[in-house]
């Protein structure tokens, strides 16, 4: 298999698009962990206290916040990557290579804003009365086993369109340069 057809257009819609539902199921899981805080763990002791709360909701809310912009941006990254195929312009150029490295970039901040909230249910929760119990753990450690993962192939969902934009833009170049070459030749 030729390295040049994964960066074609219809791979890297593919892959976009992927992003955009792995990111989605994301979303979903956190809103489980969340239900799963606040109604299933007060059967295992957990006592509610603004205490743990306002630092859990804050990193919840972040994680939630910068989720939503990487699907946002795994849709808006289409668009030039479309342009990037059809009619390349260095502004296409520039938005395919920068909104995949940004997505990059709010993927990381929700994996650091999700390892915040595991810290305050792995450790902080304790001091309010949450009895630890394999019950509850293998569930909640498998939900975020599971976003943990989706969040790594994510990431690397988004290399690809960032590696794909410098890809197709060095072919144009390098067909460019043949065409003029083969111009100058038949003269």
């Amino acid at each position: 298999m030729d390295i040049k057809k994964i960066f074609e257009f219809k791979n890297i819609l593919f892959l976009l698009l992927l992003s955009i539902v792995l990111n989605t199921i994301v979303f979903l899981l956190v809103l489980r962990i969340d239900s799963f805080v606040h109604v299933d763990l007060y059967n295992y002791g957990l006592i509610f206290s603004n205490e743990w709360a306002k630092d859990y909701w804050f990193f919840k809310d972040l994680l939630l916040t910068f989720l939503s912009g990487s699907i946002i941006i795994g849709v808006l990254s289409i668009i030039p990557q479309y342009d990037n195929d059809k009619q390349p312009t260095n502004f296409s150029k520039w938005t395919g290579m920068l909104l995949p490295l940004a997505g990059i970039v709010y993927e990381t901040f929700s994996i650091i804003f999700m390892m915040q909230t595991d810290r305050i249910i792995q450790n902080d929760l304790y001091q309010f009365g949450l009895i630890s119990d394999f019950n509850w753990g293998v569930e909640y450690w498998n939900i975020n086993l599971a976003n943990l993962t989706l969040m790594i192939i994510v990431i690397v969902l988004f290399i690809i369109p960032l590696m794909g934009t410098v890809v197709n833009q060095q072919n144009k170049k390098t067909k460019k340069a043949t065409k003029k070459k083969t111009v100058k030749e038949m003269k």
